[in-house]
């Protein structure tokens, strides 16, 4: 997710003065966002202040799984 001060400072340069970049918007749809991802036990990182490269290498970690196998071989067929 997003601070919502963020995310309203990034709207409000795309659509100046509107609902849609209200503080009041982005704090409710953040709210709902977050309320959603609890519920459904999603995972999520904050982007307020990370690189898109942050973010890769935190969405990286997070998805690797310790038990997989790998193999450099092809499976027998």
């Amino acid at each position: 997710t997003i601070k919502p001060e963020r995310l309203h400072s990034v709207r409000s340069e795309r659509r100046p003065d509107s609902f849609y970049a209200s503080l009041d918007n982005c704090r409710n749809e953040i709210a709902t966002a977050e309320k959603m991802m609890r519920n459904y036990n999603i995972t999520w990182a904050d982007s307020t202040s990370r690189s898109i490269e942050e973010l890769s290498a935190i969405i990286l970690q997070k998805i690797k799984k310790p038990n997989v196998e790998r193999r450099s071989e092809p499976r027998p067929a």
